[in-house]
């Protein structure tokens, strides 16, 4: 009698992020070009245009022209726009206990 010995899975974590969790969807949020340009301008990016915004799971892939006309492209996380602040306050009001 050859058994194998039965393998244990190691534990996983719940996920603890607002978008594991499906509390905010990313594909619900609307980020404008004028929104991603100020906020690329506030966080010390020279962004002269906004060429294209990628939204993606758990973060934002913003490609811009800087002031020296250069493309240049970058990966931001989502609370740094203003969107994503609305969508906590939204759910902040909507939550029905704490424990939400």
């Amino acid at each position: 009698m050859n058994r194998c010995p039965r393998k244990n899975r190691p534990y996983r974590h719940r996920s603890r992020s607002l978008i594991g969790t499906w509390r905010i969807k990313p594909e619900v949020l609307y980020i404008s070009e004028q929104e991603a340009e100020t906020t690329l301008n506030a966080n010390g990016y020279e962004a002269k245009q906004i060429k294209k915004i990628r939204l993606l799971k758990h973060q934002v892939c913003i490609s811009y022209w800087n002031n020296q006309g250069g493309t240049c492209s970058g990966f931001f996380s989502y609370p740094l726009f203003r969107c994503w602040q609305q969508a906590m306050e939204r759910l902040i009001y909507d939550c029905l206990s704490v424990r939400d």
